[in-house]
């Protein structure tokens, strides 16, 4: 079993590797639809990901509705960030040149990032969501901002609600709504993870903000840990004096 396994290895890892070389698309979904191996699903969709064809959006698309394997859905998702920024590179390019005939290449930058939008709220693995949202939050996909604020709202306080958060926050650059920090669902201590974030990721949220969710969520020792930390941050005297205060 073992050496069977191998000797495919021999075979498929050079033959992916010469199909990308040669842009043979058709080569590649075939492996992509039709290998047992997640392994070489995935290398596959790697691949495909790094050839500049319009075409192969849709075929990715297919995979990361039908793929039954998570780890393959996120190496789809990668592929199609990687598709969206060839798009959006040609588009740029052509304006540049005064060329406006650019609806095509834009299409193509939201052919492969509309499905991420789909997958982040419907993919039944919490990893291929939490892929999702980060490339969405690189790419800074304003598209995305509606489905990313509705599940913050909703989802519970883990790994995939800082995920959305950051990707969020990086779409809107660096602004963020109150109501989003403010009312967290869980009175959970992970809570005050946030707040370290914010620090650093969100200069334009309020100190009151940022005090408030502090002050609801964090143990004593917390709020006080958290207050000391957002004084170094504040500037202006109501920010200071809110604070000082919640140090006491």
């Amino acid at each position: 079993m073992g050496g069977c396994a191998l000797s495919r290895s021999k075979v498929l890892i050079p033959l992916i590797a010469r199909l990308k070389d040669e842009g043979d698309i058709e080569g590649l979904v075939d492996i992509l639809f039709h290998e047992e191996s997640e392994v070489f699903r995935m290398d596959a969709a790697k691949a495909l990901g790094q050839i500049d064809d319009a075409q192969v959006v849709q075929q990715l698309v297919t995979a990361l509705k039908r793929d039954p394997d998570s780890g393959v859905r996120c190496e789809v998702v990668l592929a199609l960030e990687e598709q969206s920024r060839v798009g959006c590179v040609i588009a740029r390019f052509l304006r540049e040149c005064g060329r406006y005939a650019v609806v095509e290449f834009e299409d193509w930058e939201s052919a492969a990032l509309d499905p991420l939008v789909e997958a982040l709220e419907k993919d039944p693995k919490s990893v291929v969501r939490e892929q999702a949202a980060e490339v969405l939050g690189r790419r800074r996909y304003k598209p995305a901002k509606e489905v990313l604020a509705r599940a913050i709202e909703e989802s519970q306080i883990d790994d995939l609600h800082w995920c959305m958060v950051d990707a969020l926050a990086k779409i809107e650059k660096g602004r963020i709504r109150d109501p989003l920090l403010s009312n967290p669902k869980e009175n959970d201590p992970r809570v005050i993870r946030i707040t370290a974030y914010i620090l650093d990721k969100l200069k334009n949220t309020p100190i009151c903000t940022l005090l408030a969710i502090v002050q609801k969520n964090a143990r004593e020792v917390w709020k006080r840990k958290w207050a000391a930390l957002l004084l170094k941050k504040a500037r202006s005297k109501e920010s200071k004096g809110a604070a000082v205060e919640a140090l006491q």
